[in-house]
């Protein structure tokens, strides 16, 4: 070696190694790459059943995957069509075929007996009629499931619910096979779609398609949509565990015991029996449905009858009556409400409806007073202002009355004078007119008494009743003094002040009027509205007679039926006018006004809801 080369060695020697081990690399690396190309096929071959190595791929692939369609989503769109048409078209099919069978199901339940249970159902849950519907018609049972291998066709697994109907497992594989290549050759389908179901009679073939092998599944009955789900996941799991064993069960025909077990789980039906004994439960509901139906259809119309004719009852009735018109009736919350116009003199309405033997307390009277011209109310009308105690004495026909009854010069003065302000009655005459020089019994107790000439005294049988119109001061001042006159015991009720004239309505509407009781100290529903009502007239009676300086007062009588011991009825009316008493002191009634007393009338034992009332008596 020359000293230049060793001068060179010296100098660059550590570098030219350094280059030179890299050009080996290079080399080697060149070679490396060249071989592991030719033997990484058979090496992947050769691992590809190694499951640690799959597991190795399975994140690095995934990857890969995800990165390439978030970087190029419209080229693996295009790759994935060819794959995704037919997948699309198929679940499309099968969607399409499914929805038939729902509405062929719908539309055979829709008016049976069955469909009208399922409609209560729905509208008691809120899930739509159709959805219970085919929730209780899902009724199939599998038959036979065959395991076929798809590259070959051959049965690698069979399932059997009954042995002695089996199928010939050749003869299905064949069948499938023939009848898959006719359609494609006849229809021109694509290679690798595959049958999907057939009818046989009154079964139903469905082909479960599956990467490696096929489930072709025998049904009987109508099987739901579910069903195809549910062997799709037992293909899935046969997938799973004997993918491996597919090929090598096809190639030497032999039976897999352990595959067989699994496939027999496929094998699913819902129970006819079920469904029967369903029936007949629901037989015997809607039969007693429609008997307890058809009883309140009967009941109701018993009801509605029964109010029918309460009401025409008691509309005729009032109209009979003179002096009452009824202009409007109709129930309402179970009480008979009647309205329409009523004289004063004509008899309250409960009274009448008591006589006829009608429950006053499922009637509610609204009348507005006013006078009327029929001849027996203005019989009445004369009577009371005339004194004469009994109306039969006045007969009119036409425009003529006629006073039968012996009357005195001062009342036939006054009957004349009440016909010239009558717009009916034109003319009058009399069959017995008393002088004064011939005075009557009657007459000489007026003169004692030194009554107006506006008094009338009728006696009857020891007694004697006062009537029409006298000063408040002289009625008050008299009536102590003159209680019995000549053995003649006097009767003032029905003499009225001259000052409070004008307070008849309301009186006469307090009269008629009681507030019921349902139970001991409980009021009817439409007791308070009545007693509210009556709170207007009692206070304006109350206020107007004082204002005139002729004060009234107002009995509070409570009365009690026949139930229960005459102690304890006795207590019991006191406090139904009491409670009656505050009801109207609440309303702003002056206290002083008000008298609560009970009744003394003795009533006949046993129930009478009619007598559990409170009435109302004005004097003075």
């Amino acid at each position: 070696m020359s000293s230049f080369d060793q001068l060179k060695t010296l100098l660059f020697g550590p570098e030219q190694k350094r280059l030179s081990k890299i050009d080996r690399r290079v080399e080697d690396l060149e070679k490396s790459s060249s071989l592991i190309a030719e033997k990484l096929p058979g090496a992947i071959r050769e691992v590809s059943d190694d499951e640690e190595f799959l597991a190795s791929l399975d994140r690095p692939v995934t990857k890969t995957l995800h990165q390439t369609i978030r970087r190029d989503v419209n080229s693996f769109a295009e790759v994935l069509f060819p794959v995704m048409g037919p997948a699309i078209r198929r679940a499309v099919a099968d969607a399409m075929k499914n929805l038939v069978q729902r509405i062929n199901v719908v539309l055979e339940q829709r008016f049976s007996v069955r469909g009208m249970k399922w409609r209560l159902e729905s509208w008691r849950t809120g899930i739509p009629v159709s959805q219970i519907i085919l929730q209780n018609t899902m009724l199939f049972s599998v038959q036979e499931v065959f395991l076929i291998h798809r590259e070959s066709g051959i049965v690698i697994g069979q399932a059997v619910r009954n042995p002695v109907t089996a199928l010939d497992e050749d003869a299905v594989s064949s069948m499938l096979t023939a009848i898959q290549s006719f359609i494609q050759d006849s229809f021109g389908g694509d290679r690798n779609e595959v049958l999907r179901s057939a009818e046989l009679g009154d079964q139903t073939l469905w082909v479960i398609n599956g990467p490696a092998a096929l489930l072709a599944c025998v049904i009987v009955g109508s099987p739901p949509r579910e069903l195809r789900d549910q062997l799709m996941e037992q293909l899935e799991s046969l997938h799973g565990r004997f993918a491996t064993r597919f090929e090598q069960i096809a190639l030497h025909k032999m039976q897999d015991e352990e595959l067989n077990r699994t496939l027999e789980l496929s094998l699913l039906e819902q129970s006819q029996e079920t469904e029967k004994a369903a029936s007949w439960i629901s037989r015997g509901f809607w039969l007693v449905a429609a008997l307890v139906l058809l009883l309140a259809l009967i009941w109701w119309g018993l009801r509605v009858s029964e109010r029918r004719q309460m009401q025409q009852t008691v509309v005729e009735l009032l109209n009979r009556q003179p002096g009452v018109v009824v202009g409007q009736s109709g129930w309402q919350d179970g009480i008979l409400q009647v309205q329409g116009l009523k004289d004063p003199l004509s008899p309250p309405a409960a009274a009448l409806l008591q006589q006829q033997n009608l429950d006053p307390s499922r009637v509610a009277t609204e009348f507005k007073p006013y006078y009327s011209l029929e001849p027996e109310m203005l019989a009445r009308r004369l009577a009371l202002h005339s004194g004469l105690a009994n109306a039969a004495a006045f007969q009119i026909q036409g425009n003529a009355l006629r006073v039968t009854a012996p009357v005195t010069e001062v009342q036939a003065n006054r009957i004349t004078e009440l016909i010239r302000i009558n717009p009916v009655l034109e003319s009058v005459s009399f069959e017995t007119v008393l002088r004064p020089d011939v005075p009557s019994l009657g007459d000489r107790i007026l003169d004692r008494m030194n009554a107006p000439d506006s008094v009338s005294l009728a006696v009857n049988d020891g007694g004697g009743t006062l009537s029409g119109t006298a000063p408040y001061q002289w009625i008050v001042g008299s009536r102590g003094e003159y209680a019995e006159v000549e053995g003649v015991r006097l009767d003032w009720r029905r003499l009225w002040p001259d000052e409070l004239e004008n307070l008849l309505p309301e009186v006469t509407r307090l009269h008629e009027t009681d507030i019921l009781f349902s139970g001991d100290l409980t009021l009817t529903p439409e007791a308070p509205a009545t007693l509210e009502r009556l709170a207007e007239d009692v206070e304006y009676i109350v206020e107007e007679s004082k204002r005139r300086s002729a004060p009234l007062a107002i009995r509070i009588i409570g009365a009690t039926d026949g139930i229960g011991s005459l102690t304890y009825n006795q207590q019991l009316r006191m406090r139904r006018a009491r409670l009656v008493r505050d009801e109207l002191i609440a309303a702003g009634i002056d206290p002083d006004a008000l008298l609560a007393e009970g009744s003394s009338v003795q009533v006949p034992s046993g129930e009478q809801p009619e007598l559990r009332r409170v009435s109302f008596q004005v004097g003075y």
